[in-house]
């Protein structure tokens, strides 16, 4: 990263750089959404350190950007698959790091979801990311899809 090998780059430092998305993740304790999201900031906060209202502000715009500012107090063991892996993008939008990795970011997703975790994640911030992308949604699908969606955006439409 940077030029430098990512083993010569301390912990925080990576975190400040690359975030991840696992294609799922068994929630184990009741955190909620916001909690899980301000989860992200952890890098730029510090060991023992609270997060400031930046770093709220930070996790309240990438839970807006996903669609699920709604669910924010909502317990992230009791939301459904995709409700969960919204809130673990939002998590690594939140992170702010230059890179995103994504093990099938949209797994569990219904369509419309699917298209706005592809807009918000490449194609409007233009984020360089690593995606394997399941259910035969292909790089090639994906430019396909970036040419519509900036044709739409031209146009002066979000839908």
């Amino acid at each position: 990263i940077g030029g430098r090998p990512l083993a010569q780059l301390a912990h925080a430092a990576r975190a400040r750089r690359l975030a991840y998305v696992p294609q799922q993740q068994t929630a184990v304790f009741a955190f909620t959404v916001a909690q899980v999201v301000l989860m992200g900031r952890a890098a730029h906060v510090g060991w023992i350190a609270q997060p400031r209202p930046p770093d709220r502000a930070a996790a309240d715009e990438a839970m807006a950007r996903v669609g699920i500012a709604g669910l924010a107090q909502r317990p992230l063991t009791q939301l459904s698959g995709g409700e969960r892996q919204l809130a673990l993008i939002a998590r690594a939008l939140a992170q702010d790091a230059a890179i995103l990795v994504l093990d099938e970011p949209t797994a569990n997703l219904d369509f419309g979801n699917k298209l706005r975790v592809l807009r918000e994640i490449v194609f409007r911030h233009g984020l360089p990311a690593t995606a394997a992308l399941e259910d035969g949604l292909s790089i090639l699908e994906a430019a396909d899809l970036r040419a519509r969606l900036d044709a739409l955006l031209a146009k002066g439409t979000d839908q």
